[in-house]
């Protein structure tokens, strides 16, 4: 969760930033962030933004708790084996410049 908060926080403000949307200016900025974190960023926006439609929650609520239960379970595991380098690669050097 620490990257999550760290750097994922930063790159979602610059995103809001470039699309001319309202975004918290805490007078900090992410210095660097490598590329996988950043397409890794993308990727999650994309999984959330999806998984906030209605039709989408619609849909799981049709998908018996039998099937839902095991099958996020298993999503899940699969989702955190294959982000957990990208997660923990440069978190001890994040670096941030203060903007005001």
């Amino acid at each position: 969760m620490i990257d999550f908060k760290k750097r994922g926080t930063f790159l979602r403000i610059d995103r809001l930033c470039r699309t001319g949307r309202r975004y918290p200016d805490y007078g900090l900025k992410l210095m660097y962030a490598p590329l996988r974190r950043r397409l890794f960023e993308r990727v999650l926006g994309c999984v959330f933004t999806i998984c906030s439609r209605p039709w989408t929650r619609a849909l799981a609520d049709r998908i018996p708790d039998g099937v839902m239960g095991p099958l996020f379970v298993r999503l899940r595991a699969i989702w955190k084996r294959s982000t957990r380098r990208t997660k923990r690669t440069g978190v001890s050097a994040i670096a941030l410049a203060i903007t005001d």
